[in-house]
């Protein structure tokens, strides 16, 4: 039996080691090699449409830019019907401003570059606005101050004809 501890026993433990070492490492390598491959606009130098919220109210005001075009070429954006257009700066981008459409659903807007091929595009979503808070909260519940107000006077009532009660019990005790 071989031990840990003798030298047959360190050199195939060093020999097991340094192979899960160089397996491991090959294995990093290769999965670092595909994700660094994979990483990156799909299409590789196509064209980029993003939006500047996750969502706007229907009529709002939007902003989409387009990129991967080259320095000073026409670009165009379709949002929610209409194109607009606009030249690329020094980096190959454009912003437009426009506005969403008038009802909630989500939207599909693209945008391209006079010289590609491949439209870019990106979803506008459209939700319904929400209520800026007053600082009032909202009625809960019934108006239950009605029967309470009866309620606490009766409640009253009782404990005054409980004291009165007392009282002539205390004042016929000491008489007789």
């Amino acid at each position: 039996m071989l031990s840990v501890f003798s030298g047959e026993g360190r050199n195939m433990t060093k020999t097991i080691l340094r192979t899960a070492l160089l397996v491991a490492g090959l294995a990093t390598v290769g999965l670092g090699g595909a994700k660094a491959s994979a990483q990156g606009v799909y299409p590789p130098g196509g064209v980029v449409v993003t939006v500047d919220k996750t969502s706007y109210v229907p009529g709002g005001p939007v902003s989409v830019t387009v990129s991967g075009c080259l320095a000073g070429e026409a670009v165009f954006v379709t949002i929610n019907g209409t194109t607009l257009s606009g030249t690329a700066d020094g980096t190959g981008k454009v912003t437009f401003n426009g506005v969403a459409p008038s009802a909630v659903g989500s939207y599909t807007t693209s945008g391209s570059c006079s010289s590609a091929s491949v439209l870019g595009t990106s979803i506008i979503k459209v939700v319904a606005p929400t209520v800026a808070g007053t600082g009032v909260l909202p009625k809960a519940g019934g108006n239950f101050t009605l029967p309470v107000v009866p309620a606490a006077l009766l409640v009253s009532a009782g404990a005054g004809m409980v004291v009165v009660a007392r009282r002539r019990r205390q004042t016929s005790s000491t008489a007789s």
